[in-house]
């Protein structure tokens, strides 16, 4: 029984498209790191394009559970199989970054840190917001981080899910199928 349930899941459109995402993200992220262009991975841009990808899976999941599904696809269901294409594409997406950091390139750990460093500098001399203690405090904290953590493994997932479901809020008005309350006049 449980068993049976647990192979229906893994047939979902939902599951299918976010596996397929996280691993065009995994395989982006690999092509990065070959080509030694793994700043591009931590620019300001990468987030956005991927959330394309995400939200073009999403678009594409709800349609294929509508045909599949004889019921009315809802608003939360819309928005269940959303956060199921965001958690697969989230897990596999960080999966690679683990592989990279832990089995590939133990050293990109510190390229990494790097990079982030130089990004937060460029990004905090624009902004006039915070004491050079504050800033040298901040500088410090990511020279400390670990991107080959376990806890920010785990806290990522957490984070990026939580806030492309943000958006999904929005996108699950567009996916889902409006109940017709008239249904009995056309039968």
């Amino acid at each position: 029984m449980k068993q049976q349930k647990l192979i229906e899941f893994f047939k979902r459109p939902s599951v299918f498209h976010g596996l397929l995402t996280g691993l065009l993200i995994l395989a982006a992220k690999f092509v990065f790191y070959v080509s030694h262009h793994w700043e591009y991975v931590h620019s300001p841009s990468f987030p956005y394009l991927t959330f394309l990808l995400i939200a073009i899976s999403i678009f594409m999941a709800a349609n294929a559970e509508k045909k599949l599904n004889g019921a009315p696809f809802t608003y939360w269901k819309a928005f269940l199989s959303g956060v199921i294409v965001i958690s697969a594409t989230v897990i596999i997406s960080l999966l690679a970054d683990q592989i990279l950091y832990r089995i590939i390139d133990t050293t990109l750990k510190e390229q990494t840190v790097a990079i982030q460093m130089e990004m937060f500098q460029e990004g905090i001399a624009k902004v006039n917001v915070f004491s050079n203690e504050q800033k040298d405090q901040m500088i410090e904290e990511i020279k400390k981080s670990d991107p080959s953590s376990f806890y920010n493994f785990f806290m990522g997932i957490v984070v990026k899910v939580f806030f492309n479901s943000l958006f999904l809020l929005i996108i699950a008005l567009f996916t889902r199928q409006k109940v017709d309350k008239n249904q009995w006049l056309h039968e």
